[in-house]
This record gives C-alpha cells, structure tokens and sequence, in this order.
C-alpha cells in the first residue's frame, strides 16, 4: 500500500468499530506512520466512552491486517487517561494534547456512523545544506568503473533557471541516441517538471501515465517491482528519434494534495532522521539496479541551492557530478561547497569525485561579452577548486583542458527559453548538438560504457 491510500483505509476500518461515545484521533506522524488516539471521557459519561482493552486490541488487528506496516509499531493505539484531559495543573501530557487538539481535523463519518473521529499531521520542516553525510553511495566507485554498475551522476545548480535540467534532458537524449540505456530521476521534488519536459510517458506497467513518483516510493516500507513500475515511464520517440538504446523517466509524482503531504514528511530538519533519508534513497536505487539491470547511467536531476537532497546526492550518493554555474556571484558559493563535498567524497586513496562543470546561461555566440565572461568564470573555477582543495596534492595547470576547472558553455539559445511544456522537435535537434554533446562527450570520457 502507498502513503496516499492509508488514511482513507484507515478511516475504513475504524467506522464499523465505531461507538456514540468514542472521540478517535489518527495521528499520523512525520515517517506517515499511523497511531489511534482514544480521548479520555468527558466528565459524567462511563468508562465505555473510551475502547477498553479489548476493543483496544481489535482496533489495532483491524488496523494491522489492513494497513501493514504503516501502522506504528509501538503503542498504535493509546487511551487518554481518564482526568488527563481536563485536570487544572499543566502537565507534559496536557501539553501533547493540547498541541493534538489544535491541529485535528474532523473527518466526515456520515450520518450512520456515530462518534468523533480527527485528523492529525504532523509535519517536519526544512534545513539548510547537510555537510558531514558519510560517503556510501549503493554500490562502490570500484563496482562503476568495472562496468558492473552504472554511474549515478547527480546535476546541481546553486541557482534556479540556469539550464540544469536542460542540461540532464540534453545529456539523456545523447546517451540514448548514442545506444545507452539511462533512467533519468527528478529529485527536484519542491519544483517538479521533468515529466512534463518527456510529453508522453508510458508506464512499464501499463498503458498509461505513471501513477507513482520518486516521492512516493521514498514514502514506501519497501520498493518492490511492482512500485517501480507503476512509477518509471519510458520516453516518446520525440526524445528518442526512433532509435538508440532505452530511456526511462522516474517523475518527482503526480503532485497534489498527498504529495505534499508525503513532501512534508520527507523535509528533513534539526530532529530529523537524516540516516533515514540516506538509507531510503540508497534502497530506491539499489531497487532501481535491480529491477533496471541493462542500465548504463543514472541522471539525478538534484534540487537547486543548499538543499538537502541536493547535499545528501552530491556528499553520500552520487559517482559524479555536473555543475552548472554561471558568472554571477552566487554560483561562487555553491561552487566553492560543492568542491569541498566531492573532494572529500570517497577516501583520498580513490581521489575526488568525477566534477563536470558547465558555464549555463553565457552570452550567445558571436556576442562581445562572450570570450571575456568565458575567461572569468574558467579563473573563478580554477580558484575555487583550488581553496577546496579539490584536486589534493596532484594540481593540474590552469590551461588543461578537460578537467573540472574547464567549463563547457552553454550558449543561451532563444528556442531553449524554459516554457514548461513538452520538448518540440526542433528543441530536441539543439539539445543533440553542441555544447550538449560536448557536455555528453565529456561525461562519457569519465565514464566509459
């Protein structure tokens, strides 16, 4: 069963073992694990305005048999004590109720079903970039660069609207079209859009959109063959051309109510459980090589900024990176940071991790300003990855070409402006040309399949 089913089978289950007197709580707590809270009785009603023991018990079978694991494995259902509600001296268990009882909602029984039933979700919220994640990616650099095992290449920008999904789409189209098999995954799951860049998914399960997401299956006990299917689509010959090898698009979900929901359980914060996070991602694309075995690359389309998806890809998950920067300040900052997580990534017998930088949104070609913003932003790279010590002892010159400090540059082309829709054919012709297939070229460079 997946997160957006669970309340409402919840509320399923409970109605038929509903009594006049009960005021019943779900409690859905910040991993969407379910917990039943039965209210104390309000003064001069009986003992059976609360579930007994029994009742109790067969609440939480009910609820077992139904919703599985979703249901909390310690104390899934918890009786108010009798008092608790309304004694005059505040106490930490008033206080929780209290805090409960601001955030229930009513759930609407129907005229049939008598007795109280509310909602509460409880949500974590953001923090800053994580920095000090272990580097554990779910199969070793060693398992990649024997060919075992496709390189998980994480795409990143410090800013929004710099060209990175552009970027991820043109890079996929490439390598498919080249004979690879790739499976491209929208981790932007604050700004999804991938799925509406590949017009036309078809699920590997059926005939038909994807009904699942990336999201989703973060939000799963377990991914099984079946969750992976229902999420992953296979893109149109629009981006294939007819020809090359496969592309697969795992969508961030279909984006909703519930998607938000689950989006806000999956923040993680001061408190959260960031080794969580890790471990579900890391099992997502364990999953993935498993159920994807001919993969050649996986494509991760990250979050912009110092977000912890982001940070957690780059720092623990990821065999490379390509990094699109461009000649404004801010890109500084990101640059800088991400430097220091892939040159620590891996141990210093293994060196740093594979770095393509590519210079997004440069003037156009021909244009004045080019060459000097070109020369600019290489000096900056090779600064910047210099004071992170990314290259450790081994420093290249500055006028190697090839290396992390050498920028591919993304012209900024009219046709590319992001609309939001479908790629058109003739966007798809400029994606399959150069920069693109320089940026394609380079990657392949670094890991050869």
């Amino acid at each position: 069963m997946d997160f957006r089913l669970v309340i409402d089978t919840t509320v399923a289950t409970l109605k038929p073992l509903m009594r006049p007197d009960w005021t019943l709580i779900i409690l859905r707590d910040v991993e969407g694990k379910v917990r039943i809270v039965a209210d104390a009785p309000a003064p001069g009603l009986p003992p059976s305005a609360q579930p007994d023991d029994t009742e109790c018990t067969e609440i939480e079978s009910r609820l077992r048999s139904a919703i599985g694991g979703w249901l909390g494995s310690l104390t899934p259902v918890w009786r108010v004590p009798a008092g608790k509600r309304h004694k005059n001296k505040p106490t930490t268990i008033d206080h929780i109720l209290n805090a409960i009882m601001a955030m229930w909602r009513p759930i609407d029984l129907g005229s049939s079903v008598h007795g109280r039933l509310y909602l509460v979700e409880r949500h974590v919220g953001h923090e800053a970039w994580t920095g000090d994640s272990p580097y554990d990616p779910p199969w070793s650099r060693e398992e990649v660069r024997r060919g075992n095992a496709p390189p998980i290449i994480t795409f990143f920008s410090h800013k929004g609207g710099v060209g990175r999904s552009t970027a991820l789409v043109a890079t996929a189209a490439n390598l498919t079209r080249a004979g690879k098999n790739v499976l491209v995954l929208d981790l932007d799951l604050e700004a999804p859009g991938l799925d509406a860049l590949f017009n036309g998914l078809v699920s590997t399960a059926h005939d038909a959109a994807p009904e699942l997401g990336v999201l989703d299956l973060l939000m799963l006990p377990s991914v099984d063959d079946q969750a992976l299917e229902r999420a992953c689509g296979r893109a149109s010959d629009a981006v294939l051309g007819g020809e090359g090898g496969m592309l697969w698009v795992l969508p961030a979900g279909k984006v909703d109510d519930q998607f938000m929901e689950q989006l806000a359980r999956l923040d993680v914060a001061a408190g959260g459980d960031r080794d969580g996070l890790l471990q579900r991602l890391r099992t997502l694309f364990q999953s993935i090589k498993v159920k994807f075995g001919v993969l050649d690359y996986i494509l991760v389309d990250a979050r912009a900024g110092f977000h912890d998806l982001g940070g957690v890809m780059l720092a623990s998950l990821s065999h490379g990176a390509v990094m699109v920067i461009t000649a404004s300040p801010q890109s500084e900052h990101g640059l800088r940071r991400v430097a220091g997580l892939l040159g620590s990534s891996g141990g210093s017998s293994e060196g740093p991790l594979p770095l393509i930088l590519a210079h997004g949104m440069a003037p156009e070609r021909g244009s004045e300003l080019l060459e000097e913003e070109q020369r600019g932003v290489r000096e900056k790279a090779y600064k910047l990855l210099l004071d992170a010590r990314y290259y450790g002892a081994q420093v290249p010159p500055e006028e190697q070409e090839g290396l992390a400090h050498d920028p591919i540059t993304l012209y900024w082309t009219g046709p590319l402006r992001g609309k939001g829709g479908p790629l058109a054919k003739n966007v798809v012709t400029l994606l399959c040309d150069r920069p693109y297939t320089d940026l394609t070229e380079r990657l392949t460079a670094l890991f050869p399949r």
